[in-house]
Formats: C-alpha cells, sequence, structure tokens
C-alpha cells in the first residue's frame, strides 16, 4: 500500500510496511530502571486532532542583484598575455641576426613566432571578455544607490537618489 504526502508542494511516497515490520524493538532494560509503558499515549478527549494543512508561505524580501565580476582580472590577465605575446613577436627578427649561430636562427625565429602568436591568442579574448564584465560592473554600480570608498585616514560612505 502506498501513501503520498506533500509536502512544501513536493510529493513524497512512502510504502506503508506490513504490522509487524512496523512494530518498534523492544526497549532495552536495565536492573532497578523502571520501564515506561507501551502503547498510544492517552488523549484528554475522544475526537481526532484536526487535520493539518500545508504551513502558510513565509514571507521572503525581494532578491537583490548580486554584484557581477568587476572584470579587473580578465583584464589583467589579458594585458599581461598580449604584452608578452606582443613583446615575443616584435623581439623575433633578433633571431636572424649574426649573432646567432645560422643552424639555430630558424628554430629560434619559428619558436618566437609560435609563442607570440599564441600568447595573443590567450591574450586577446581574455581582453574582449574583461572589457564586456567591466562593463557590466560599471553599468550596475551605476545603479546602486550606496556606494563606499577608501579614502586617507579611514572610510567614505555616500548615498545618491534621483528626482
Amino acid at each position: 500500500m502506498k501513501r503520498v504526502l506533500l509536502f512544501n508542494g513536493f510529493a513524497l511516497v512512502c510504502l506503508a510496511l506490513p504490522a509487524a515490520a512496523q512494530e518498534a524493538p523492544a526497549p532495552a532494560t536495565f536492573p532497578g530502571v523502571p520501564v515506561p509503558p507501551s502503547g498510544p499515549a492517552p488523549s484528554s478527549s475522544s475526537s481526532p486532532a484536526p487535520a493539518m494543512g500545508a504551513p502558510p508561505p513565509i514571507p521572503q524580501a525581494a532578491p537583490r542583484a548580486l554584484e557581477p565580476s568587476s572584470g579587473l582580472l580578465w583584464l589583467l590577465a589579458g594585458s599581461g598575455l598580449t604584452a608578452a605575446g606582443a613583446v615575443n613577436l616584435a623581439t623575433a627578427p633578433v633571431c636572424t641576426l649574426s649573432t646567432i649561430r645560422s643552424s639555430a636562427q630558424p628554430a629560434c625565429l619559428g619558436t618566437s613566432i609560435a609563442f607570440g602568436v599564441g600568447l595573443l591568442a590567450a591574450g586577446v579574448p581574455l581582453l574582449v571578455v574583461g572589457v564586456g564584465k567591466r562593463s557590466a560592473w560599471v553599468e550596475w554600480s551605476k545603479s546602486q544607490r550606496v556606494g563606499f570608498a577608501p579614502a586617507p585616514g579611514g572610510a567614505m560612505a555616500a548615498w545618491s537618489w534621483t528626482f
């Protein structure tokens, strides 16, 4: 036999066990300690308890918009990788100077170009994503009414409004 219970909008299915399986095992007894009587608790009235409905909903505050990522780490990582790639590509012609052995020049040039292009390929998308996140953060920060900022000797709080 199945029973379906509703709990905060979720349906719980309970399977009824045979009567022998529903009985609790006998409690352990110790010498000199009285055992309380088992069975249903005595009722003061013969009428059954009123049925309980679902609890009333709990009022909740309106969700606040969470602060988006400022994009600063994305910008820093993208700037670093892009700069390293640009420097690597800009210094690649050094590999063709006469001070470098002629047999090592092609490997040096190919490695410099490969690393430069790879670093640029990693850095430019990070910059693009960082700029997008930063602009979203700037728009979000403009919509906030209360702000805090560090100041010499302490901090500064600000509150803005429009009319």
